[in-house]
């Protein structure tokens, strides 16, 4: 009984979803009686499919916390792997929203991370377990006044000069939410 939610503000999400359910069965009606023969693969590709999916990806954005499949589409494998899609999706935006928030608001510890005044200062002091935020450390080499990361692939780029708490700041926030510096595979 946990996959269904049956809050008031998902309501929307649970009129989409049960459009979604019978604008399938409709079509899947439609479809058998055109062509009752089609193999799996023209069934799935069929334009008349593109509703219930529609509807059923609108479902999962409308979601407030999309976090199982609706009872509704989950026995309907087509339905079920799209909306499964866009709320993994949704999610990710939301979780990015929420640390880039955190971040915004100085939560560093909440997001596992240093403040920037104590990366700062780690950096200065070439404190090297301090320095790795998110897979992305950092070292300041003072003979050239750059400040260098090396991002999770191993790949090394120049992130300033000499360091300063605005550049922790926002290197902090980029990290919150996700971004990787510099090249990835």
């Amino acid at each position: 009984m946990d996959n269904v939610t049956t809050t008031t503000d998902n309501w929307q999400s649970i009129i989409t979803a049960v459009e979604a359910r019978a604008a399938y069965f409709i079509a899947v009606s439609e479809i058998d009686r055109e062509d009752p023969n089609l193999s799996e693969d023209q069934f799935e590709a069929h334009p008349l499919l593109l509703e219930p999916i529609t509807l059923a990806m609108t479902a999962a954005q409308q979601a407030i916390r999309p976090t199982r499949v609706p009872l509704l589409l989950a026995d309907i494998e087509i339905l079920a792997i799209e909306y499964w899609a866009v709320a993994e999706d949704e999610r990710e935006k939301r979780r990015g929203i929420d640390r880039l928030a955190m971040a915004e608001q100085g939560q560093w510890e909440s997001l596992g991370f240093p403040s920037p005044k104590t990366l700062l200062a780690a950096l200065l002091a070439h404190d090297d377990d301090v320095t790795v935020v998110n897979g992305h450390s950092l070292s300041y080499e003072e003979d050239l006044f750059v400040t260098w990361y090396t991002n999770p692939y191993g790949i090394d780029g120049a992130l300033c000069g000499v360091p300063t708490m605005e550049v922790m700041q926002l290197f902090l926030i980029d990290m919150a939410q996700g971004k990787d510096y510099g090249p990835v595979p």
